[in-house]
């Protein structure tokens, strides 16, 4: 009965034992050699580069995982990255490998084969700093706030200069990031960029319809728009509420990010304007960028979304043939020439489905380096029934009429974004 008893606690500890360890892989000695491609490897960290070789085995190939590994004082490696997968093809290992530690001194290249491993050793150093991180959101809601009270345009409510209301609606975005009461935000809110006096605030979500001092209504431009924050208060805009100074506070558009810029990216519908590899190039990157938790998944969202500069912006880098360019306008309307009194004809800009390339430039004045950022297009407040109003200009042209416009303050438009910054 204590033989049965100790057989059992032996096999139970073992259980544990190959838990504790990764589950079904034991770590039995995997006969098999390894020959690298290069004898060491100068890397440059948070950028990738490509390792491979070939091997021999008596056992199938299941896995090849690669990870940034330093040597002690007894001949052992201690991991100081994170796993990263190679391919295994035939008796060939490749892998685009990011260098994800300062402090490695060797790449460990481990094959696996059921329950048996070997590792092998690339000796390696690191060159570089990193350039920047990631932020990403999946679901973010902006929303285009109403006129907001001030002493300018309601000095009945408050007779004295330079006090107004204030507005927590989240109608702002920083490409950068801001630090707002010790925390990183780039979703904010006119209080939020009221605290900071407008520091690195790039855009705002707004909804056009009047002049938002003398409350006189635009004639010839309406409804949602993006718009860079040193042109809120362009005489198609209207946002003068939004700059106005209150209790010594205000968004200063002279220190906003007035580098930040967007381009559209439209989808099938928009016809001739619509360029499917430019689309389908811009629609992959941006779902194959997964996550950015990790040092290592923040490293490598970062190195995907540079590649908007290799192929849509390259004229940054230098090239001189053919090289390509980002339009980076200042704004984007949902609708151009939505107003009553606009005589050019009514041109629909951007759909859910879409998306907006966004760039800014960070670092020194004589350093300057640009960032790059994508905003998908997820929901879209239904506009659809403010086309109540017949243009004064062309007959038949339908626009946005003043009334059903107002409706649409205060609701909710849904985006995905996935962008380069530096906090």
């Amino acid at each position: 009965m204590k033989k049965t008893l100790f057989v059992i606690a032996a096999v139970a500890l073992a259980i544990v034992s190959c838990e504790k360890n990764g589950g079904g892989n034991t770590g039995k000695p995997l006969d098999a050699s390894f020959t690298f491609a290069l004898q060491s490897a100068q890397l440059v960290y948070a950028e990738p580069t490509e390792i491979s070789g070939s091997f021999e085995s008596t056992a199938a190939i299941d896995m090849a995982v690669l990870t940034a590994v330093k040597k002690q004082a007894d001949d052992t490696y201690l991991a100081v990255g994170e796993p990263q997968d190679g391919v295994v093809s035939g008796t060939e290992v490749a892998a685009r490998f990011f260098a994800d530690a300062k402090d490695l001194d060797a790449v460990e290249l481990k094959l696996y084969a059921g329950q048996k491993e070997k590792a092998f050793y690339l000796p390696a150093s690191v060159t570089g700093e990193e350039k920047g991180t990631v932020w990403m959101n999946d679901a973010v809601g902006f929303r285009a706030a109403p006129l907001i009270s001030t002493h300018d345009n309601d000095p009945d409510n408050y007779p004295v200069e330079g006090t107004g209301a204030g507005c927590d609606m989240t109608s702002f975005f920083s490409m950068r990031g801001v630090m707002v009461g010790g925390k990183a935000l780039h979703i904010l809110s006119l209080d939020d960029v009221r605290e900071v006096g407008g520091d690195n605030v790039s855009m705002s979500w707004v909804n056009v319809l009047q002049n938002t001092s003398n409350k006189a209504f635009i004639g010839s431009q309406r409804g949602f728009a993006f718009v860079r924050c040193n042109s809120l208060t362009a005489g198609t805009v209207g946002r003068q509420c939004d700059v106005y100074a209150v209790d010594g506070k205000k968004l200063d558009v002279t220190r906003t990010d007035n580098l930040f810029g967007l381009s559209v990216i439209r989808g099938s519908w928009a016809g001739e304007r619509y360029d499917e590899t430019e689309y389908k190039f811009v629609d992959k990157l941006f779902l194959d960028i997964k996550a950015a938790g990790t040092n290592l998944e923040k490293i490598k969202a970062y190195w995907q979304l540079s590649q908007i500069q290799q192929v849509l912006d390259n004229a940054t880098l230098g090239v001189e043939d053919n090289p390509t360019n980002l339009s980076n306008k200042n704004m984007y309307r949902r609708y151009v020439e939505a107003g009553e009194t606009s005589a050019k004809p009514l041109v629909e800009e951007f759909r859910a489905g879409d998306y907006f390339i966004i760039r800014s430039f960070v670092g020194s004045a004589e350093e300057q380096r640009p960032i790059y950022g994508i905003i998908q297009i997820l929901q879209l407040p239904d506009d659809s029934g403010t086309f109540t109003l017949e243009s004064l200009s062309v007959p038949g042209k339908m626009c946005m009429d003043k009334e059903k416009t107002a409706e649409l303050f205060g609701t909710t438009a849904y985006f995905s974004i996935k962008t380069q910054c530096e906090i």
